[in-house]
């Protein structure tokens, strides 16, 4: 993963909350910063800060890349950012809160439990990985909740 411009940047965001809204959010602290398309390594660290800070989707998306970062390249990274740690088990339920945020709760679980079918899970408790999967499925079959599928996966991966 690489920092060296805004597109990377766009990039690296885009996968969690859509490449328009990583645009905006990268285009607005760059051009706040005044930089130009290519960035030095430590400016595409400090975008990615100043996104984070700036709250959101875009920040906690900025937050996961950062913390990706720090684990592909520490040394970029080292005492620049701390991650918090996000291990252990995720509940359904609390999938399903998350959802519920902006869709309500009976659309939240008929969701969760449509993405659980397809992908032939079960249980109560599910691994960090196997809910983001469960949230990555609800996006792509549902197009319009992708969104709130985004939110809740970036929760997910950083509580």
């Amino acid at each position: 993963m690489e920092v060296s411009s805004r597109d990377a940047l766009v990039e690296l965001l885009g996968a969690s909350i859509g490449a328009a809204e990583a645009r905006a959010a990268v285009d607005r602290e760059a051009d706040a910063m005044k930089l130009g398309r290519n960035l030095t390594t430590a400016e595409g660290f400090e975008v990615l800060r100043r996104v984070e800070s700036a709250g959101g989707p875009p920040g906690l998306a900025a937050r996961i890349a950062l913390r990706r970062l720090q684990r592909s390249s520490p040394a970029q990274a080292s005492g620049q950012y701390r991650a918090a740690s996000s291990d252990g088990p995720v509940e359904v339920a609390e999938i399903e809160r998350l959802l519920a945020i902006g869709l309500g709760a009976p659309k939240a679980r008929e969701l969760v439990h449509h993405a659980m079918a397809i992908l032939g899970v079960a249980g109560e408790v599910l691994d960090r990985d196997a809910a983001a999967r469960l949230l990555d499925a609800i996006a792509e079959t549902h197009p319009t909740m992708a969104s709130y599928a985004r939110f809740a996966k970036v929760k997910i991966l950083l509580t």
